[in-house]
């Protein structure tokens, strides 16, 4: 027996199947007697749970009927009182109410009926059982139902609440209660059943004087939370409990069934096993031509139709979901194709100098021809070697202070540094930002030359606040010290002073000596003042 076991996993599937079906054959005649007891017995269990089952869903359809026809007797009294303005009146006619109650005798299920004002005073009171109105709860809290329980009758009250319009008193407050006692649940049982009203194990009334004890396999229990208040009691139902098939009839029937489908289900099982194996099979070596080469979609096509050998199961929506991942990988490769080449092609004509470099060992992988351009520096004379090792930036420890912020998605953007270029020392605008490329982690580094630029500036400025024959501040930068003069002066509570100078007989100079003559005179002029003011 343990060589027939080990040689389970030296054979192939198909001859694995064929031992399986003749061991499984072989343990079936022994394991029939407990298969079947096992069956008996969840037979009877699920014939209790069924019972129970119907025993649940029969009572809580009672509950929820009777609660539904003390709301409708409770909106129907409601009605009248309001359609007849009995408390509408500046004194209610209570009377009235009373003799309403009276009228109604045998009709009326409720035993208290009790009104209070706007304020949840009591102005009226109803009974029609000599229980005391004082050992029954009257606090209103909320329209609906809800329980009560009389501690000196020990009893339970299902309670209606309501509001109702008591005219110029404003909306009132309509409480009514009935007594759930052994007259209430024998309107709920039917034959063959016990009902007990419980809470916390102790029982308020039951269909039956005897106690109750516990369970036993001639009975089937249910218990059910009446209402929805969180000091709810609980309906517990008993009702004798009716067996399935006696015990030799259902052996012989289980017996034989399970026989019968035994050996028919072997023989189908391995018929169906066989067609599997070849599918796997099928589907396996379509697997291996993908694996070996993608772009041979017949014969992969080909074994992917006989592994679903046009079945809707699960072999079937395998292959199929191979053969859609296949288009997919096709696709994404196409796509990561096409994308490295815009990346590439707009990577290397941008008009900025570009770099590409490896975050972990900040080693350079590309430049484009912007770059090499700006810096004078041929691309193998750079790729492979480290950013620091070429000396790029003016500040020696800028490239350090860039790896320090590497954990940011962009390290900087817009900073302005100074770079030594073919050019000799040029000012840049650098940007930095951390990209993904193939699961590796690069850095996009940027270099703008903002030096012409920068000098554009200056001489715009130098045009815009001083004058180009003098050299000295002209009206509009004067102006503008003369304001911050003049805020200063007030704030410090201070005078100051302007000095005005004028040039006598310049226009003489420029008539007889010519105006090249006259310009040469105010540059002196100016040189020897700005030579002695600060």
């Amino acid at each position: 027996m343990k060589l027939f076991f080990a040689s389970f996993g030296q054979r192939s599937l198909r001859d694995q199947m064929l031992r399986r079906i003749v061991l499984s054959l072989v343990v079936a005649f022994a394991a029939g007697l407990v298969a079947t007891l096992l069956m008996y017995r969840t037979s009877d269990l699920r014939s209790r749970e069924l019972q129970h089952s119907e025993l649940v869903s029969h009572f809580k359809t009672r509950i929820a009927k009777l609660d539904n026809d003390l709301v409708v007797q409770a909106d129907v009294f409601r009605a009248q009182l309001e359609f007849n303005r009995m408390l509408e009146t500046a004194v209610p006619n209570y009377q009235k109410v009373t003799a309403y109650l009276t009228s109604l005798g045998g009709q009326q299920v409720f035993t208290h009926v009790l009104i209070f004002d706007a304020k949840k005073r009591s102005v009226f009171t109803f009974a029609t059982r000599s229980e005391r109105l004082s050992e029954v709860p009257t606090l209103v809290e909320k329209e609906g139902l809800s329980w009560a329980y009389n501690a000196q009758t020990q009893t339970m009250h299902r309670s209606v609440v309501q509001k109702i319009w008591m005219g110029d008193n404003g909306s009132g407050w309509l409480v009514m209660y009935v007594p759930v006692d052994n007259t209430l649940l024998q309107s709920l049982t039917y034959p063959g059943t016990t009902l007990r009203l419980q809470r916390d194990g102790k029982i308020f009334t039951a269909t039956e004087a005897s106690t109750h004890g516990p369970a036993s396999d001639q009975t089937v229990e249910a218990v059910l939370p009446w209402g929805g208040d969180l000091d709810r009691p609980e309906l517990a139902v008993s009702k004798t409990y009716v067996a399935p098939l006696p015990l030799l009839e259902t052996l012989l029937i289980i017996g034989l069934t399970t026989l019968f489908s035994l050996v028919l289900g072997t023989a189908l099982i391995a018929h169906w096993l066989e067609k599997l194996v070849k599918r796997l099979h099928h589907l396996g070596g379509a697997a291996a031509l993908f694996g070996k080469d993608r772009n041979m979609p017949a014969p992969i096509h080909a074994q992917l139709d006989l592994a679903s050998a046009a079945q809707m199961d699960e072999v079937s929506g395998l292959a199929k979901s191979f053969e859609a991942m296949m288009g997919d990988v096709r696709k994404a490769n196409a796509e990561l194709h096409s994308s490295e080449q815009k990346f590439a092609s707009i990577f290397q004509h941008s008009p900025l100098a570009l770099a590409l470099t490896r975050v972990d060992d900040d080693a350079c992988i590309d430049v484009n021809d912007a770059w090499t351009t700006l810096f004078a520096r041929k691309r193998a004379d750079v790729v492979g070697h480290s950013m620091a090792s070429l000396s790029l930036y003016q500040d020696e420890g800028y490239r350090a202070h860039i790896k320090k912020q590497i954990g940011k998605a962009v390290i900087a953007n817009g900073m302005e540094t100074s770079l030594h270029t073919g050019r000799g020392i040029r000012q840049a605008k650098l940007k930095l930002e951390k990209v993904w490329i193939a699961e590796f982690e690069f850095l996009i580094e940027s270099f703008e030359d903002i030096t012409e630029r920068l000098q554009n500036e200056q001489r715009i400025n130098k045009l815009a606040f001083f004058d180009p024959l003098t050299d000295l501040p002209n009206r509009t930068l004067l102006l503008d010290r003369m304001k911050q003069a003049l805020v200063s002066q007030a704030r410090i509570a201070k005078h100051g002073a302007v000095l005005m100078i004028d040039l006598d007989n310049f226009k003489s100079i420029n008539d007889t000596y010519g105006h090249g003559a006259g310009d040469d005179c105010i540059r002196r002029v100016a040189s020897a003042l700005a030579a002695n003011l600060k």
